[in-house]
């Protein structure tokens, strides 16, 4: 056995993270952004021009008609750049109570539901897996005490 420096040790625990766990909150944390609330397949075009909304707006009266090929790296990039929303989540899935808004609350059920279901994206296709690939490496750039909390959360 051979001793990282602190510097590997990091990398392999991020590494570890992304793949061991499967960057379960970081997956699911976009699924706010990807999943129907209708239970719609998620093959089906996006019915939600996202151009004509706000982060904002999609937080306190999100769209009912979400489905999977909502995600854009632009909408990854509107909300997981600002730790207020990252947080807000967290303090949502701590307690029903602290949640901020409706779009919140879509979060925190959804994570629980992809949690109970283990967690696995099954109808993602490669292009949103990318997407997801993409957001988690955001999420572990800017707030990588958020990503450790959310998964010791859930864990």
């Amino acid at each position: 056995m051979f001793k990282l420096g602190k510097h590997e040790y990091q990398e392999n625990v991020s590494i570890s993270l992304q793949f061991g766990k499967r960057c379960l909150f970081s997956v699911l944390f976009l699924t706010f952004l990807t999943t129907s609330t209708n239970g719609q397949n998620s093959n089906a075009p996006c019915p939600v021009d996202f151009n004509s909304y706000t982060v904002e707006e999609l937080i306190h009266n999100p769209p009912q008609h979400w489905n999977f090929n909502c995600i854009t790296r632009e909408l990854i990039d509107l909300v997981m750049t600002d730790e207020v929303h990252v947080v807000n989540i967290l303090n949502c899935l701590k307690d029903v109570h602290l949640c901020k808004g409706p779009g919140y609350e879509l979060i925190a059920d959804e994570i629980y539901n992809r949690v109970s279901s283990g967690g696995q994206c099954k109808e993602c296709t490669p292009e949103l897996l990318g997407h997801v690939q993409y957001g988690i490496r955001r999420l572990q750039k800017l707030f990588p005490d958020q990503l450790r909390e959310g998964l010791a959360f859930l864990a």
